[in-house]
């Protein structure tokens, strides 16, 4: 309060500069003030380095003054320094004895898959509103991008929040795409049908649906659509800047059924039959999603190659046929067949992979092609959450890796 102590401080802050600088190239060193629970308090934060700053340039053994990172780089940039490359790991970063911070590597993943998803679908938000031109009112890409920004936040994606506090950022998400799927129903529409305009903000034809939950196997337009005879239109847009060749999937329920380009050209697709176990997890999730069980019914995955251009997109049309029998490969389950030495081979051609039948681990590959054999053991083990001990409580969590052991798995469990 009365700057009794300022030489002490002083002292305090040149040792600890000259610390760093003896293990530091040049003698422009970086201090990164204040943490979170910091800056609320900014004046009283900013007083005291004003303080720092003017008391130890008057001591005049170290230069302290306010920067940026632009600022640091081009002073050590200036000084012509040959500079050491790094090519292998960093070390995780802990504060203290057994905490180190690679326990967010992996908490609350389905929160940190969400985030990636949604960044990816704000891309191509953000370039479809661009392409239609955005307009002062209806839906817009704010809402997606504020939520995407505060799920930045250091305790957000990184997984280390508490589980309402993670609930939050779902839902903040979750209002955020809801916004951004009419920009993305919108744009497309208007860009592949730009004659078609809008009647009171409300689109004259039926381009209404995404495909949030492909990934269970659910597309109701697919049987909706195809049953009555109508051809199914399906629109795949590519964000990036390079062309792309995927594999897309759609759920459907006929075999009679063929897939054109745009320019009518027939594209090669096939038909995957679903598995039973595929039903299950699907019936679980479709209720856990809309709160009621999926109507209908499906038997095979179409799969076809779509080919998208850089930051465009692609139309395909999937249509009925009128012929007996199916118009599209039909695929197979394979079903490998166990062998009189007690193993399972899993593969059609060149690449076999062999496991036992007992435990169903995998004990050695077969290559036909290159006549290569090669054996392969393979183990399960987990880690087990260290409590921390009273001489040294830290536990392992959300933030801190800490196992207290690996314990193997055994196969027969």
């Amino acid at each position: 309060m009365f700057d009794y102590n300022v030489q002490e401080r002083v002292n305090d802050v040149v040792a600890a500069a000259l610390a760093q600088a003896n293990v530091t190239r040049t003698n422009h060193i970086m201090w990164m003030m204040g943490i979170d629970f910091r800056y609320p308090y900014a004046i009283s934060w900013f007083r005291q380095m004003d303080k720092f700053i003017h008391y130890v340039n008057q001591d005049g053994r170290v230069n302290a003054l306010y920067s940026t990172p632009s600022l640091y780089t081009d002073a050590k940039h200036a000084t012509d320094e040959k500079w050491p490359l790094k090519t292998d790991d960093f070390f995780p970063y802990a504060d203290h004895p057994n905490a180190y911070w690679t326990g967010y590597f992996t908490s609350r993943p389905g929160l940190k898959g969400y985030v990636r998803a949604l960044s990816g679908y704000y891309l191509t938000a953000r370039q479809l509103e661009f392409f239609k031109g955005r307009v002062d009112s209806g839906p817009n890409t704010e809402v997606l991008a504020d939520a995407l920004a505060i799920a930045q936040h250091h305790d957000a994606v990184s997984g280390t929040e508490r589980h309402h506090v993670a609930v939050d950022y779902a839902l903040r998400l979750s209002l955020g795409y809801k916004e951004a799927e009419k920009v993305v129903t919108f744009s497309l529409a208007y860009l592949t049908q730009p004659d078609s305009m809008y009647i009171n903000s409300v689109l004259c034809f039926g381009f209404s649906w995404q495909c949030p939950v492909l990934n269970i196997s659910y597309f109701p337009p697919s049987k909706a659509v195809l049953s009555d005879g109508k051809s199914l239109v399906v629109v795949i847009y590519n964000s990036l800047g390079w062309k792309r060749e995927e594999v897309i999937r759609i759920p459907v329920s006929i075999d009679r059924i063929s897939v054109q380009d745009s320019s009518g050209k027939k594209v090669e697709a096939r038909l995957l039959p679903i598995l039973n176990v595929t039903f299950s997890v699907r019936n679980y999730y479709v209720r856990a999603y809309l709160g009621e069980s999926p109507r209908e019914t499906i038997k095979y995955w179409l799969a076809f190659t779509v080919s998208v251009p850089p930051i465009g997109f692609s139309t395909y049309i999937i249509s009925t046929t009128k012929q007996t029998g199916s118009s599209v490969a039909i695929s197979s389950v394979y079903r490998s067949e166990e062998s009189i030495d007690n193993t399972i081979e899993v593969g059609q051609g060149s690449l076999k992979l062999i496991h036992s039948a007992r435990d169903g681990k995998l004990s050695h590959y077969a290559n036909n092609r290159n006549l290569i054999t090669a054996s392969a053991e393979q183990s399960y083990s987990y880690y087990s959450g260290n409590d921390g001990t009273d001489k040294d409580p830290q536990a392992s969590g959300a933030y801190v890796f800490r196992p207290n052991g690996t314990f193997p798995i055994k196969s027969d469990s």
